[in-house]
């Protein structure tokens, strides 16, 4: 009598399983995953498949935060949401649902003459803005000067940076109207 398939698989050495599973996306490895705690538990397996499965879709955790600092429940817990959404998503009537509050700050020039400043969490660098100047600055406080410049922005209309409190990382988006900047070649 010839063996499922399934007990098959099970039946071999658990670093082949391993190797397999490596090479797999979120959705072929999440019923695998589950097949034996030494996989449900390998926070280096989840960290891993998360991190591919970012490079093509986004998961449930601020852009920057390294997911190989995670604990293995909080990284089942985000595959698990990226599961539910891609699932919802792909309903002909999707439900929104509300997962996570992020937190932002965002600033809107009343006049040409006003700036803005934002820390970068955990350093000592500052980015500040200005909507007459048309650049955007990152400051080490520490040495008091200017570490990085982007000039010719254009006219800030409004500034959002999320306070996600991760040291060392920030994220910054901004409208300008600076056309070629939102528009590349001029297209329209």
């Amino acid at each position: 009598m010839v063996a499922a398939p399934a007990s098959s698989f099970l039946e071999l050495p658990v670093d082949i399983h391993f190797e397999i599973l490596w090479h797999m996306d979120l959705r072929e490895a999440l019923p695998l995953l589950h097949s034996a705690s030494e996989f449900l538990n390998s926070r280096e397996l989840w960290s891993h498949i998360l991190h591919a499965t970012r490079k093509i879709s986004p998961i449930s955790c601020p852009p920057l935060e390294d997911l190989s600092l995670l604990t293995c429940s909080t990284l089942r817990k985000i595959a698990y949401r990226v599961i539910f959404l891609w699932k919802n998503w792909s309903l002909p009537s999707p439900k929104a649902r509300y997962w996570r509050r992020t937190e932002t700050r965002h600033y809107k020039p009343a006049s040409t003459d006003e700036c803005f400043l934002a820390v970068i969490p955990g350093t000592h660098l500052v980015v500040t803005g200005s909507a007459a100047t048309e650049v955007i600055s990152c400051w080490d406080t520490k040495i008091g000067s200017c570490v990085g410049v982007m000039r010719d922005v254009g006219k800030l209309h409004s500034v959002s940076y999320p306070s996600y409190g991760v040291p060392g990382r920030m994220v910054l988006a901004y409208v300008s109207s600076y056309d070629s900047m939102l528009n590349p070649r001029g297209l329209r």
